[in-house]
């Protein structure tokens, strides 16, 4: 048996809408309208497949009991019924997957799923992607770094949007995978030599201040005694001869020659043997003196 409010469903359903209390006071009394309230409620789908040409033919919209048949996009959101139904979002909610982005700007904008709050599968929601870490939400690596987007920012501090977040020469992968390095810090143990310069020129330890082990930082051997940071070297011998690495320099010396200046030019002095006959006629000539 029917019932009035089976009725009342079989109505809302057809035109897609609450009929609120219409049913109730014109159906169940004798009270007759005059005039319609709303035109909108006595319209029938036309006669058209499709009467609100959003794409879905009116019996079709009819039978899923979802979306209206008279209106193209029944939750007003900018995404017609037809383009809902194709990419899985509901044409009754403007967010479907409740991410904070309405459903038309996922599709048309964003290039998102509007029915997957995470569309790339990397731990952060759409909506946090765009408006918070401005990565792209449809990478799970927009910085293509080896490193996913919820990584860097969650476990290591590092920028998503940026390859070497640190600018030290290793991408952020590298110092996290290879070297065990720290990708928000250029020197990573503070040896004085950036990571990328121990890697990359010395092949020296990014992690150890002292690579060999002979008490000499890294950073000492390479930029103040020019030694081997991969050889143990004496630490005193070196601390005490700074320059002992220097090419060391001719053992040939030059004994300097004085000048005589306010001449037209400079000329060699007497030198040594000069110095000698001069001394000699000194001494004769005081022996002659004392004659």
């Amino acid at each position: 048996m029917l019932t009035h409010e089976d009725l009342k469903a079989a109505v809302e359903r057809v035109v897609g809408r609450p009929m609120d209390d219409w049913l109730d006071r014109y159906v169940t009394t004798s009270e007759v309208p005059s005039v319609p309230e709303d035109p909108g409620l006595f319209s029938q789908p036309s006669g058209e497949p499709d009467g609100d040409g959003d794409g879905i033919a009116n019996i079709v919209e009819q039978q899923r009991n979802v979306s209206s048949p008279f209106l193209a996009d029944t939750d007003g959101d900018g995404l017609d019924d037809g383009s809902e139904f194709a990419n899985g979002s509901d044409p009754t909610a403007t967010d479907t997957d409740g991410d904070g982005l309405g459903d038309a700007a996922e599709v048309r904008v964003h290039g998102t799923n509007p029915n997957a709050t995470d569309t790339d599968g990397d731990g952060f929601s759409d909506s946090a992607e765009l408006d918070r870490y401005e990565t792209d939400p449809t990478a799970a690596d927009t910085d293509d770094d080896g490193v996913s987007d919820e990584t860097e920012v969650i476990e290591h501090g590092s920028d998503p949007t940026v390859e070497d977040s640190d600018g030290d020469g290793l991408d952020d992968g590298v110092e996290i995978d290879q070297h065990s390095t720290d990708p928000t810090t250029v020197d990573t143990d503070g040896d004085g030599l950036d990571d990328g310069v121990e890697v990359t020129e010395h092949d020296t330890d990014p992690t150890l201040i002292d690579t060999d082990g002979d008490g000499l930082t890294d950073g000492e051997e390479v930029n103040e005694f020019e030694t081997d940071p991969n050889t143990e070297n004496d630490e005193e011998e070196v601390r005490a001869t700074p320059t002992a690495t220097l090419t060391p320099t001719s053992s040939t010396t030059q004994t300097p020659t004085e000048t005589v200046t306010g001449t037209d030019s400079e000329t060699p002095g007497f030198g040594v043997p000069a110095a000698f006959t001069a001394l000699g006629c000194l001494v004769a000539a005081r022996r002659y003196a004392g004659q």
